[in-house]
């Protein structure tokens, strides 16, 4: 089976209003995290990823020059969950 990603509604207001270089960088960088995933490794090299500590603990950072994700990998399910970009979706609205 392979890795999919999952967008909150929030992220695909935000990526809507993004030129087309933008939303082809977020893209690529989402594309190579897949790949890295399907191949059974963390791409942290290849991409800039941090994990999270304190009250965002289980939450994945991506920077994307300065673009942020913050994301989820669930291994069990083979699924990314993007939950916000550049702080677009409230801190409360996240389930922590």
């Amino acid at each position: 089976m392979a890795w999919t990603i999952a967008f909150k509604k929030d992220v695909f207001k935000f990526l809507d209003k993004q030129d087309a270089k933008v939303q082809e960088r977020i893209k690529e960088s989402l594309r190579t995290l897949l790949a890295c995933l399907n191949k059974g490794t963390m791409p942290q090299s290849e991409i800039d990823i941090k994990r999270l500590k304190g009250k965002r603990k289980g939450f994945m950072r991506m920077r994307i020059g300065k673009i942020r994700l913050l994301f989820k990998i669930e291994t069990s399910l083979q699924k990314v969950t993007i939950y916000a970009i550049n702080g677009f979706v409230a801190q409360s609205r996240i389930n922590i």
